[in-house]
């Protein structure tokens, strides 16, 4: 995991006569793919400036989430009509945290087909011809789900005994969707995913401050 300052953000800098850094990248890295967390650090603050008041600052993280699986690189979520990630990440490292094992995971899906299974699942509903059992394997597997998009989809589950995380990308009609999948350790996962929290939001509030301070000029 890392993070690094990229861009200037000229017209904030003109407001508060202060440059600061418009974006940082933070990486989360398994075997097979690489997601990337990049902090909009000028919309970030802006935000975070608009909804603060004097009872306190309230963070707000406005981020775009990118994967990295081989030469394949694409979206997994825009930050366009963004909601708070910093409550993203909440919601996601709780869900590792209690990951789920399907009773019959096995016998539903191989190892890494979850979200084949439910592009199948939707593709069937379209299609109107679910399948006797689709209802009740859906209800299991939607459990796995940690994060979802209009660009993606990230799940977590327990697959005989290993923990696996996989990801697949909602390609628009005639493009070909990314897949990949990794076992992983999620306390290591949950412990990098509030390490990063915790450094959006310090890189948040330090901004902010800097901001602040030109501003008053």
């Amino acid at each position: 995991m890392e993070s690094r300052a990229r861009r200037r953000a000229p017209e904030l800098a003109e407001e508060a006569e202060i440059m600061i850094a418009n974006s940082s990248i933070y990486k989360l890295t398994f075997e097979d793919f690489r997601l990337d967390f990049e902090l909009d650090i000028f919309r970030s603050v802006r935000i975070t400036d608009e909804i603060s008041d004097s009872s306190g600052i309230y963070p707000f993280a406005v981020v775009d989430v990118r994967f990295s699986k081989g030469d394949a690189t694409g979206t997994l979520s825009s930050a366009e009509n963004p909601e708070n990630f910093l409550e993203d990440l909440r919601r996601i490292s709780a869900q590792i945290e209690q990951i789920p094992e399907g009773a019959n995971m096995a016998e539903n899906i191989a190892c890494g087909e979850w979200c084949a299974w439910m592009k199948g699942y939707w593709d069937r509903i379209e299609g109107d011809c679910v399948l006797s059992d689709d209802e009740t394997v859906y209800d299991e597997l939607i459990k796995c789900s940690v994060f979802e998009s209009r660009e993606a989809h990230l799940a977590a589950y327990l697959y005989s005994g290993r923990a696996v995380v996989e990801f697949a990308t909602r390609g628009a009609e005639r493009i070909a969707n990314v897949r990949g999948w990794s076992q992983f350790d999620p306390a290591e996962c949950i412990q990098s995913l509030r390490v990063i929290a915790c450094q959006m939001r310090k890189e948040i509030f330090d901004n902010l401050q800097l901001y602040a301070r030109g501003s008053d000029r």
